[in-house]
């Protein structure tokens, strides 16, 4: 190395900045610190930080220069880690958060300069908690990981794409033609997730809920375009998922709506301002009650009487609905508990929901119910949907084979109209089906629908089940459920949903 520069040995494009460096030293008189980074014979990129300081001779000229020099590539490494952990999602990859609304408020001042348009699109995964509940955090690890590659497929090199957290993930596209020009990166999304996803070597299916959202059409700043796109995509999700919706003004007034309803419902219970009606089932051979299904309805101070399909998504979405349902219990026991004190059998239907599952203390509230009105469990059948056996089958299995052991029928609400698979009639403790309505509305219409009916009866005939249909309305609709095989019918036919005093339990008329 004597005689020789940092330029001759061993050169390369950081010598030559050393090199640079020492001249300018020996040029200015001025210590210095200098930074450079080279690869080791490795390929290992190692970063090194060299302090220059000037040497002179008696007279003050500057003769050489002492360099220094010490090794701070873990630094460097751990600095760049830190950068990473602050922009990038750790699972993913992806930008998180935080670069996502850097890059975003970055492309909205770029679009008020050029006046141009930019788009926010933000992606709900569907199911993906029942598959992290299912097959494990591992497992929902890698799902993410899939699902950013293969929305990252579907944009181009220069648009954002990034986990928000959970299952939310978001998508910045500067410099759009036009508002209409996303809905084909949506559809061309939709397609890539509709594609099984491979995990753990199995095929599972998971769609995708889009809300979008577009500068300057819909707001101007980046809080706006993200509360807007959420909104969408909340409306794409209940609209059954695996679709996408542009954000229109009717969304903020919904949400406002839901808002208000949220409030008022919090305070429902307290105030008495929930009352359970009760619809008859009755043998449809000669009209005897012989139960009824509890629905619930809400005298709102504010909203006046509310429906269920209003207020008990909210329940749901908020978890409400696990106070709201050990408050239908209690009720629907208590009234089980007069009924059948009064010598006439009668069997009460109560709905239980998801989230009561999931919540951990269902069988424990129910035990306090039974205990608090004296009711007995052969008095209430619990009513449970079939997507309910999809959110994480072994917990569901093990709750209703210990509500079966406490003396509870079991029934499958609305059969048909989910995930059937005949699989769970047989390995799970269910004692009832009840036919949706819709399939019993249209059975006199529509062939399908018949033999669909039929094929349901003979199925559950088969399998000792009971049967309920649903809905009926008409003596024909009678007829014909009765000819083929189901005995027991609830609608308007036999009574509308009614408060618990109108219903005449003691003559077993309907």
């Amino acid at each position: 190395m004597l005689g020789t520069t940092p330029t001759e040995f061993p050169g390369g494009e950081w010598e030559q900045r050393y090199e640079e460096a020492l001249r300018g030293v020996l040029a200015s008189g001025a210590a210095t610190d200098f930074s450079s980074s080279r690869h080791d014979t490795g390929g290992r990129i190692v970063h090194r930080l060299i302090r220059l300081t000037p040497e002179r001779d008696r007279s003050g000229m500057v003769t050489s220069v002492l360099a220094v020099g010490r090794d701070i590539t873990e630094l460097m490494e751990q600095r760049e880690k830190i950068h990473s952990l602050a922009f990038f999602d750790f699972v993913t990859g992806l930008a998180n958060r935080a670069l996502f609304n850097d890059r975003l408020a970055q492309s909205i001042t770029d679009a008020r300069w050029h006046a141009t348009q930019l788009g926010v699109l933000l992606l709900d995964l569907d199911r993906f908690k029942a598959v992290n509940d299912t097959l494990g955090h591992n497992v929902g690890d890698a799902l993410l990981r899939e699902a950013g590659a293969r929305l990252s497929r579907c944009v181009r090199d220069y648009d954002t794409v990034a986990r928000l957290g959970g299952d939310e993930f978001a998508v910045l596209l500067p410099e759009i033609r036009d508002a209409q020009s996303l809905s084909g990166v949506a559809d061309k999304i939709l397609v890539a997730f509709a594609e099984p996803f491979l995990l753990d070597g199995r095929e599972v299916a998971v769609g995708a809920s889009i809300g979008i959202a577009v500068y300057p059409n819909d707001s101007e700043d980046a809080d706006g375009l993200l509360k807007f796109a959420d909104l969408a995509m909340y409306a794409a999700k209940h609209a059954g998922g695996q679709g996408f919706r542009y954000y229109t003004a009717e969304f903020t007034i919904q949400a406002h709506e839901r808002l208000r309803i949220e409030t008022e419902l919090r305070h429902a219970v307290e105030r008495r301002e929930l009352e359970l009606y009760f619809q008859p089932k009755v043998t449809m051979t000669d009209g005897r009650l012989i139960g009824s299904e509890a629905l619930l309805r809400w005298k709102s101070s504010a909203f006046g009487m509310v429906m269920p399909d209003r207020f008990i998504g909210i329940a749901e979405d908020t978890g409400l609905i696990v106070d709201i349902g050990a408050w239908v219990l209690r009720e629907a026991c208590a009234a089980a508990r007069a009924w059948n004190a009064a010598g006439v059998p009668h069997k009460v239907a109560v709905n239980l929901s998801p989230r009561q599952f999931a919540d951990g203390s269902l069988e424990e509230r129910i035990a306090e119910a039974l205990s608090a009105t004296g009711c007995r469990p052969e008095w209430i059948e619990l009513e449970i949907t079939e997507s309910l056996l999809l959110e994480n089958a072994e917990r569901v299995r093990g709750t209703l084979e210990a509500l079966r052991a406490m003396g509870f029928s079991i029934a499958i609400d609305d059969f048909g109209t989910g995930y059937s698979a005949l699989s769970y009639l047989t390995n799970l403790p269910i004692d009832v089906l009840k036919i949706d309505r819709s399939f019993v509305k249209d059975m006199m219409s529509y062939a399908s629908k018949a033999e669909l009916v039929r094929t349901i009866i003979a199925m559950a005939n088969s399998l000792s089940m009971h049967l309920v249909a649903e809905g009926v309305e008409t003596e024909e609709q009678a007829r014909f459920l009765l000819d083929n095989g189901c005995v027991v019918g609830q609608g308007y036919l036999y009574g509308k949903p009614m408060p618990k005093h109108e219903l005449r339990v003691d003559t077993g008329d309907a």
